[in-house]
């Protein structure tokens, strides 16, 4: 677990909530002005390959087992 402190751990949700409230403002954009179904596809993907790569050391280095 990243943290066993409640308040810690809403800040965590807040945060990832703001991104995907974010990430489907652009989708509805993308959408409005007429890209290709595929170009919106490929570039969704892309952002989660580039989000798994960067939060992977993240991953790797802070999360500890807490007790």
């Amino acid at each position: 677990a990243m943290s066993n402190d409640s308040n810690k751990l809403a800040i965590y949700a807040g945060f990832y909530h703001s991104i995907q409230s974010a990430g489907a403002a652009g989708v509805w954009r993308m959408d409005a002005i007429g890209l290709p179904y595929m170009n919106i596809f490929l570039s969704t993907w892309c952002l989660v390959v580039a989000g798994l790569v960067f939060s992977f050391p993240m991953i790797y280095l802070r999360i500890r087992d807490t007790t």
